[in-house]
């Protein structure tokens, strides 16, 4: 399992555990500070954004490494066909290199 998918489940056990513990704490009539909710939920909001950056940047990466793998073999193509209309063999491309 990858870092990112055992991040997300850690946040959402750990949402999960504390909103159950509020609803156990209001069965009994205490009272959770409004200030610790608000600051537990916004951290792990702010948790869960990183984790989104950082899957978006993840996929936008993957996409480009893909759109430069077709842009390179386009240009392979190209080159050959002028090397072979040139009269280039695959002996002199190999010295060339």
């Amino acid at each position: 399992m990858t870092f990112s998918k055992l991040s997300v489940l850690f946040v959402f056990v750990q949402v999960t555990a504390f909103t159950v513990a509020c609803f156990v704490f209001a069965w009994y009539e205490k009272t959770v500070p409004d200030a610790l909710i608000v600051s537990f939920f916004a951290w792990f909001a702010v948790e869960g954004g990183a984790l989104a950056l950082l899957k978006i940047d993840e996929r936008k990466n993957k996409t480009d490494a893909a759109a430069l793998k077709r842009e390179n073999a386009a240009m392979k193509k190209q080159l050959d066909r002028v090397q072979k209309a040139v009269g280039i063999d695959g002996q002199e491309k190999m010295k060339g290199a």
